[in-house]
């Protein structure tokens, strides 16, 4: 899809970048990812540089082919665009590019350099000249990225400073369900369905929300997948838990089409790649063992450990046993090594 007119060069990257958000903002991410590859294709045959590139563009190629799951093609786009942005100093598109790798080094389970990312980004903005709103973007990564990791401790750090974000309002709004499952069927009424976006999601948290309810949460995940083939979503299925994971391999199996083959064969290659790393859910540490966690990196002795948060030497035994059990470490050291690739500490 490639739109030019008889306006500047200037013009037409900037008509298609248009364009691209445009579709990007309202969830066809087809269409957006089409809009997006020409803009860019036009900057390279005009030689548009500097503040003039669309580096809009070249995030809505990263998110798009993130969810279409050509991961390889993401990656990319990356590593192409986020080095222009270094030399240019585009700092939004810097922070941008960072937390999109950070998703993608997610997706393929290496959770220390999702996590490493966020930080480059933030490290590119630890001055006084940037504002909030430049770290918005870290902010709902980072806690996409520790609702995978189960750290509920730093989520609700973050979820202040997101207020205004709608999907993580949507987010919290399922959490909310979860914890008073009998509003359910009535709130979920009130769920925004402005885009198509918005209806995907609707169905997809009501899946989440009715998950232990099997023929309920199989429809709202049907009605979802309707939405979502037309539109290229796909690596949203792929971050679902897996009681639906399993609802889903259920439904590629009585209906083969060409995308549930597909979303199956991600699914169960996706499985593979956790059950040899290690899920990322494993890493996922307790109250009590992430406050023993920090009393480590202090460097006290672990019998004052224990007396300080007022346990027994057989209690924080099992403790630092599980600890380093979910961390993969043998060690104090290594534990407190691990904590901080994980920016536990």
């Amino acid at each position: 899809m490639l739109f030019r007119s008889n306006s500047s060069p200037i013009g037409n990257v900037l008509i298609n970048t248009f364009k691209a958000m445009n579709a990007f903002l309202q969830g066809m991410y087809i269409d957006a990812n089409e809009y997006a590859l020409a803009a860019v294709q036009l900057a390279d045959e005009y030689g548009v540089k500097g503040s003039y590139f669309p580096f809009e563009a070249g995030y809505i190629l990263m998110d798009t082919n993130l969810e279409f799951a050509e991961v390889e093609k993401s990656q990319g786009y990356v590593d192409k665009y986020l080095e222009y942005a270094l030399d240019c100093k585009q700092y939004t598109a810097i922070v941008a590019y960072y937390a999109k790798a950070s998703l993608i080094q997610l997706q393929a389970g290496n959770v220390s350099a999702a996590l490493a990312f966020i930080r480059k980004g933030r490290e590119k903005i630890d001055s006084p000249l940037f504002g909030q709103e430049i770290s918005f973007v870290l902010d709902a990564h980072e806690v996409i990225i520790r609702i995978a990791l189960g750290e509920n401790e730093r989520i609700a750090e973050l979820l202040p400073r997101l207020e205004n974000h709608k999907l993580l309002n949507q987010f919290k709004l399922v959490m909310e369900l979860q914890r008073n499952p009998a509003d359910a069927e009535r709130t979920l009424k009130l769920f925004p369905t402005e885009t198509v976006r918005d209806k995907f999601y609707k169905e997809y948290m009501s899946a989440i929300v009715f998950e232990s309810k099997g023929p309920l949460a199989i429809s709202h995940l049907e009605k979802a997948i309707e939405i979502a083939i037309p539109n290229g979503y796909f690596r949203s299925f792929l971050l679902s838990s897996p009681i639906l994971k399993n609802y889903l391999l259920d439904i590629a199996a009585k209906t083969p089409t060409v995308y549930m083959e597909n979303l199956a064969r991600a699914i169960r290659e996706q499985s593979q790649v956790h059950a040899k790393a290690g899920s990322i859910g494993d890493t996922a540490l307790t109250k009590r063992e992430l406050d023993i966690l920090r009393r480590l990196a202090t460097g006290i002795p672990i019998s004052q450990i224990a007396a300080s948060v007022h346990i027994s030497q057989n209690t924080i035994k099992t403790h630092l046993k599980n600890l380093y059990r979910k961390m993969n470490v043998e060690s104090r050291d290594e534990a407190v090594e691990r904590g901080k690739e994980l920016s536990l500490l």
